[in-house]
């Protein structure tokens, strides 16, 4: 029987390699750029995009205030929990306190990580949410765009409204974890040690 290598055309002396050259490259790449097509941007299309910017720095501010939170009060969201219960001493009260001490480090210290990371991501989306309004400027002022505009701000803020929401449902479940000692399943010797 042939083996795999021989099948698949594999030389077991040396690895072979192939790569383009840059020009098979310049041979193969369009000439034209999309840079250079034809746009008109409508007051549609700026709405969907200050939508766009504006819900981000939505995402990123209410992220980062909630994860400063939690830190704060030293409680690990469910997604931010080391799911790695250990093979042996689970019986052992003082070896799982440590285990678990050094599992709740890890995932305060990724927390800030995160957060330190969110603050980068959310000086960059306000920065360019500047640009783009100062780009359109003359669009998002005229007097026929105020009714997107008005469309977008509700829109906007109904989406806040409703991802505040879900965030405070997570910090619910999260303490019901805590009071009910479920932060850790395998603790309790539940079958399911996914958190």
């Amino acid at each position: 029987m042939e083996d795999f290598a021989d099948r698949a055309g594999l030389n077991s002396e040396y690895a072979e390699t192939w790569h383009v050259s840059e020009a098979d490259a310049d041979r193969v790449l369009w000439t034209s750029t999309q840079t250079e097509l034809p746009s008109s941007t409508t007051i549609k299309d700026v709405g969907k995009e200050l939508t766009r910017l504006k819900q981000r720095i939505i995402d990123l501010d209410l992220h980062g205030l909630f994860l400063s939170d939690y830190y704060r009060a030293k409680k690990i969201p469910r997604g931010f929990r080391i799911r790695n219960a250990p093979t042996i001493g689970r019986s052992n009260p003082e070896f799982c306190k440590k285990w678990t001490g050094v599992l709740n480090r890890c995932s305060l210290d990724l927390i800030v990580l995160v957060i330190e990371e969110v603050s980068h991501d959310l000086t960059k989306v306000r920065k360019e949410l500047t640009a783009f309004e100062n780009e359109n400027q003359a669009l998002l002022y005229s007097d026929s765009s105020q009714t997107v505009i008005a469309s977008c701000e509700k829109q906007i803020e109904q989406y806040k409204m409703d991802l505040l929401q879900f965030k405070r449902d997570k910090l619910k479940r999260v303490n019901e974890d805590y009071s009910n000692h479920k932060v850790y399943r395998w603790l309790s010797g539940e079958k399911n040690t996914n958190l």
